[in-house]
């Protein structure tokens, strides 16, 4: 439900820039570069957690794309010598 004074972007439920958090209105540059960040993360299966607002996993999401504590996927081209 919307609130009187707020300005939230999420991205697949995971807020990028709360100003009800920061308490600012944000820069385009600044949400841009989160929102590229978050999205090239994603696709990458690495963590997204640095791109997201300050003190926020999620938002309203219970099971999350953002890959939070996993493994970055191994290179397809490395080599694992045999034993």
């Amino acid at each position: 439900m919307p609130r009187t004074g707020s300005f939230e972007v999420s991205y697949k439920g995971l807020l990028i820039f709360s100003k009800l958090q920061g308490g600012f209105w944000p820069n385009v540059e600044l949400v841009a570069n989160r929102a590229q960040s978050i999205i090239g993360a994603d696709a990458n299966g690495e963590d997204v957690s640095p791109f997201l607002a300050t003190g926020s996993m999620s938002k309203g999401r219970s099971g999350s794309p953002s890959k939070r504590g996993t493994a970055k996927k191994p290179n397809s081209n490395t080599v694992t010598p045999a034993k």
